[in-house]
């Protein structure tokens, strides 16, 4: 047979071979498009049809097995093998997909499973490990589980006993030489073998008494004993004194730990951070000192302008410490983490802003991040020291530092800390929110240290440069001057009264015979004598009528109809930021006493409080898009309406208005309208002449009062946004020309040139 230069489909490789050997096949869809190229230089007989289509179908990750009925074949996917796989003879030829079972004499199955791994297909090769019966189940293409026997065959083989002993290490460490020693009896065994038997030989780290446990055969122990002794030696470290001028000894200690392996670290290097005099000391080997000398010699230079990891941000409209806060709260920072960062500070203090810092941060302009003129080495030290964490990865959490009177200082170490938001204890000057709570000094996160100075107003960041960009964006836009918010308050009462009082006195003195009786009534309107019955008229406000007549009687009668209207207008204004609260209280404050002791020879009093009354108003505008204001407000009016007495406060009327509204920029709102009506009728007559219809009114006085009072608050909001104040400047000179002040703002006049 021939087969086309294209290639063939394994779809009509497979019907070449049913009709031409007779062999039925079963597939379906998925060796579909399935094309394979087969270049042979002779003619194809007939016999290598079938090994054809097994190692076609084997490199698009299929096989050939038996199907349920009895003579036929069906194709599979490979990842299907271990399901269809028919057990296989233990020698001779098979076809497809076949399970084996091997029952080692010797050998752990679980080794030999994975030193056939790799000869296995991959990933379509299954191994079942039964250790307890030494049991090892393979699932491969037949010609793969053929070369697999063999391997296996070789691998089982009983191993000669082994011996024990316990080598204590003088000078390395177990955990490093134990797979230092296996590495080279590995190598020797490779190289020096041929085809055998492995060395049976283990070695084991005790990493607790510092020791090796060896177990191989008596014939090789002592070549294994003497391989250890070799290696257990100290390596040859010598002493080196680093001084720095622009970068701190902790930041170079931290990287160059940072750059060696784990192994050599812990043998091949040691450092001593001497603080007083910025320098370090280390005792390492000749090629450890070269790295650490091409490391300080490139970290050791003045550090251009732009690329320096400190960067100072004069706020302008915002203060230090709300700034701050914000970014606490977009770093995720809580009060968890701020005890977290307590609790992993030193014993000096809390830890210090950029992790490992290594200078020390005195007061005064040096507590702002900036040196003293005449000290540009400290000033070095000290910028180095905050940067000492600074690395590929950014500023990180790489040593705690403590605080010391009014600086800051490391405290050495390089223990790493898992948060990567942590509270820095303030440093750099204190500060309380805006609310009064204590307010952060700094916060460090995983590659960023930001600290407020309260004292000039300047968000201090030490980070990457390409950090930086992104904090300066940040407190930009926090630092935008917010519009302000002119709120006019215009507070209205209204109050109407009527009255009306009417009162008769009548007095008269007669008898019979020799009895006098005297009949008088008296109401407030004249004055009696209580002799003669005789009414001298009061000087009552009213009309007052009065008939003196000895022989019929004395009549007083006194009229008086009132009448007011009056109005009480008060109109406070605020400015208050965007997002601002204010508050405005006009508030009188009258004593009253309390009695302490009320005996019949003295009585003891003291002060008792002050009683408060007055005019309290809170506002807090929102400014949304389209000058639309969301407006709070609270109001409270009150006001004494008697006097202290027996000890009690003064009694007092107070009305309030609390609310929330959306309004245009300056717009009016009318605020309460509360109204109060009171009336009062009030009789005094004489029993049962004050029940007679008509007559009930000439013994008596009766009066009725009427009383109407109305609340209005009104409230204009007015925003605020020329970024020159003329808004500002416009409202107050009218305010001040009102007032008949004069103004604050100097006058231009032209001045003469000669």
């Amino acid at each position: 047979m021939d087969f086309p230069a294209e290639g063939v489909e394994i779809s009509v490789l497979a019907d070449i071979v049913t009709q031409r050997l007779h062999i039925p096949i079963l597939y379906d869809d998925t060796i579909k498009n399935k094309r394979v190229i087969i270049r042979v230089p002779i003619k194809v007989p007939e016999s290598a049809l079938m090994g054809i289509l097994q190692s076609a179908l084997r490199m698009k990750e299929m096989a050939l097995v038996d199907a349920e009925q009895p003579g036929w074949k069906q194709i599979v996917i490979a990842p299907n093998l271990a399901a269809v796989a028919k057990p296989g003879p233990q020698t001779g030829e098979a076809e497809g997909a076949i399970a084996q079972v091997f029952v080692l004499q010797h050998a752990d199955p679980t080794h030999i499973a994975e030193a056939i791994k790799p000869f296995l297909t991959q990933p379509n090769g299954y191994t079942q490990v039964d250790a307890l019966r030494k049991v090892l189940i393979i699932s491969d293409y037949a010609n793969v589980l053929h070369r697999v026997a063999e391997l296996i065959r070789r691998l089982d083989v009983d191993s000669p006993p082994a011996e024990i002993r316990f080598v204590p290490l003088k000078q390395a460490e177990a955990s490093i030489l134990a797979p230092a020693v296996t590495q080279i009896l590995t190598s020797r065994e490779t190289s020096h073998a041929s085809g055998g038997a492995p060395s049976g030989i283990v070695v084991t780290a005790d990493d607790r008494s510092n020791q090796l446990v060896v177990a191989a055969p008596a014939e090789r122990l002592k070549e294994v004993l003497d391989l250890i002794e070799g290696l257990d030696k100290a390596p040859s470290l010598t002493t080196k004194v680093y001084r720095f001028k622009s970068v701190s000894a902790d930041r170079v200690d931290h990287l160059m730990r940072g750059l060696l392996e784990p192994s050599l670290l812990k043998r091949a290097y040691q450092s001593v951070v001497d603080r007083e005099s910025e320098s370090l000391a280390v005792s390492a080997t000749p090629e450890v000192h070269a790295r650490l000398d091409e490391l300080v010699k490139q970290l050791d230079v003045q550090t251009a302008e732009g690329q320096s990891p400190i960067h100072f941000y004069k706020l302008r409209n915002t203060k230090a410490s709300d700034v701050l806060s914000t970014i606490s709260s977009l770093l995720g920072q809580d009060e968890s983490d701020k005890s977290k960062g307590e609790e992993n500070g030193e014993s000096t203090g809390a830890a210090g802003p950029a992790g490992g810092a290594g200078g020390n941060m005195s007061s005064g302009a040096q507590s702002s991040g900036q040196a003293s003129p005449s000290s540009p080495r400290s000033a070095a030290n000290s910028a180095g020291g905050l940067s000492s964490g600074f690395g590929s990865s950014g500023l990180g959490t790489s040593s705690a530092g403590g605080i010391s009177g009014g600086g800051m200082q490391s405290s050495g170490g390089s223990t790493g800390s898992s948060s990567d938001v942590r509270y820095v204890s303030p440093a750099l000057g204190g500060g309380t929110s805006s609310g009064g709570a204590q307010a952060p000094a700094s916060v460090k996160a995983k590659n960023a240290t930001v600290a407020a100075d309260v004292n000039t107003n300047t968000i201090i960041v030490i980070a990457p440069p390409r950090v930086q960009d992104t904090y300066a964006e940040l407190i930009k836009r926090l630092d935008e001057r917010r519009p302000q918010v002119q709120i006019e308050c215009t507070i209205v009462t209204l109050d109407t009264s009527n009255g009306f009082a009417f009162g008769v006195d009548i007095g008269r003195l007669g008898g019979f015979g020799t009895s006098q009786v005297l009949t008088l009534s008296s109401f407030g309107v004249s004055t009696p004598n209580a002799t003669t019955g005789q009414l001298v008229p009061g000087a009552s406000t009213g009309g007052t009528f009065a008939l003196l007549s000895p022989r019929i009687a004395n009549i007083v009668v006194n009229a008086l109809a009132t009448n007011s209207r009056s109005r009480f207008l008060s109109a406070p204004q605020l400015l208050v930021n965007d997002n601002g609260k204010g508050k405005l209280e006009s508030v009188a404050q009258e004593p009253f006493a309390v009695i302490l002791d009320a005996s019949t020879t003295q009585s003891l009093t003291s002060l008792g409080g002050m009683a408060q009354a007055g005019t309290s108003i809170t506002v807090e505008p929102h400014i949304s898009e389209a000058d639309y204001l969301q407006l709070s407000y609270s109001i409270e009016l009150s006001n004494f309406t008697g006097s202290a007495a027996n000890g009690l406060p003064p009694p007092s009327e107070k009305n309030s208005v609390d609310s929330s509204v959306t309004i245009p920029d300056g717009y009016t709102i009318v605020v309460g309208g509360l109204t109060t009506k009171s009336f009062n009728t009030a009789v005094n007559t004489i029993p049962i002449l004050g029940d007679i219809p008509f007559l009930k009114y000439l013994f008596g006085t009766r009066s009725n009062n009427l009383n109407d009072t109305t609340l209005f608050v009104f409230i204009k909001p007015v925003i605020l946004r020329d970024d020159k104040f003329e808004d500002l400047k416009f409202l107050s000179t009218r305010s001040s020309t009102q007032a008949g002040l004069p103004s604050d703002y100097p006058q231009g006049e032209p001045i003469p040139m000669k």
